[in-house]
């Protein structure tokens, strides 16, 4: 079948679409293009079945600015419970499209859980005891205390032995601090709750230039040790017990980021 008879045999083809599928008014949907069903199209994206179909899972939401097309005599397959994010295109897609592999996204999840989140497994590598959490949001804590039973002088080594990129340390607080809170990823919402946790120290990621005055002011050890390298944990953690639970052999990906 040559280009012409092809694009008559697809575009001519209305799109397929399941129960509660959302297309955004300005998303353009032609074609061979079947949607699974509670699945959305945003803003700006298209999905152009013209020389072969497209096929897009249940639960899968196309973000604004995707482009999906066809090549050659390749359909293309998105999966169910997928995102494809904002501006995607071939290159950013095709090593996942390629190798069947899904994205899992999660955030704070990996920060708080109790055995494979950030915050637990950075208390363990620096010999610190899990005790309580803080930092409420949206119904859980999201940072960690833990009991601390060496002074000061030697936290500051682990921390520089598990970060060997480097730590942003702010010692003001006490030279034997008892407990330790922990918030991978940023910091900053952290400051004003620690006190109130009985905590004077802080290991975090990131934090911002107003936070040294503040730990001066509050006399408190603040410890900013990279967002990306205090949140690299969790995700490794996960890749490992899934790999264990399904049989799947799995591997981390190192993007040395420095921030």
């Amino acid at each position: 079948m040559n280009t012409a008879d092809r694009l008559a045999a697809f575009l001519g083809k209305s799109p397929r679409l399941e129960k509660e599928v959302f297309i955004a008014p300005s998303a353009t949907v032609l074609g061979d293009v079947r949607i699974g069903e509670c699945s959305s199209v945003w803003y700006g994206a298209v999905l152009r079945g013209d020389i072969n179909f497209i096929s897009i899972g249940s639960c899968t939401n196309v973000q604004d600015g995707v482009v999906g097309h066809l090549a050659d005599d390749h359909p293309l397959l998105v999966g169910d419970y997928v995102t494809v994010g904002h501006g995607a295109n071939y290159n950013k897609i095709k090593h996942c499209l390629s190798n069947n592999l899904a994205v899992y996204g999660a955030h704070l999840p990996l920060d708080c859980h109790p055995s494979i989140g950030n915050n637990a497994i950075i208390a363990r590598k620096l010999s610190l005891e899990p005790s309580s959490t803080f930092l409420p949001f949206e119904g859980n804590d999201i940072g960690l205390i833990a009991e601390c039973r060496f002074p000061r002088e030697d936290l500051h080594s682990k921390l520089h032995n598990l970060f060997p990129l480097g730590i942003k340390a702010m010692e003001f607080g006490s030279a034997t601090p008892s407990k330790v809170a922990i918030l991978s990823g940023s910091g900053q919402s952290a400051l004003n709750e620690i006190l109130d946790a009985g905590s004077d120290t802080l290991v975090t990621g990131e934090l911002k230039q107003q936070h040294f005055n503040l730990a001066q002011e509050l006399k408190l050890n603040l410890y900013a040790c990279g967002h990306y390298a205090t949140e690299v944990f969790g995700v490794d953690a996960l890749a490992s017990e899934v790999a264990g639970q399904f049989g799947l052999p799995y591997e981390f990906v190192e993007t040395h980021c420095p921030l």
